[in-house]
């Protein structure tokens, strides 16, 4: 809603232009974006998967989930700990 107000749009017209270019709703492309940057972060090591999931907004539980569904891996595969 934010967004389509400071560009001057409706919500529903942003929504259906987005979907038309991208193929995908904002709110699963703003995911997808999180989860990049987490499967980055994760790469790198420095961070546990509970500060990683955090910095992404999300719950730990709630992102190993998430994150298992796009990846088709658990984020521990990548860190060898457990949340």
């Amino acid at each position: 809603d934010e967004l389509a107000r400071q560009i001057g749009m409706s919500t529903s017209r942003l929504t259906a232009g987005f979907r038309r270019l991208f193929a995908m709703s904002v709110v699963t492309f703003i995911q997808e974006q999180r989860l990049a940057h987490a499967l980055a972060e994760l790469r790198e090591g420095r961070s546990s998967i509970a500060q990683v999931a955090f910095k992404v907004g999300y719950s730990p539980a709630y992102f190993s989930t998430l994150f298992r569904r796009k990846f088709g891996y658990q984020p521990s595969a990548l860190t060898g700990k457990q949340r």
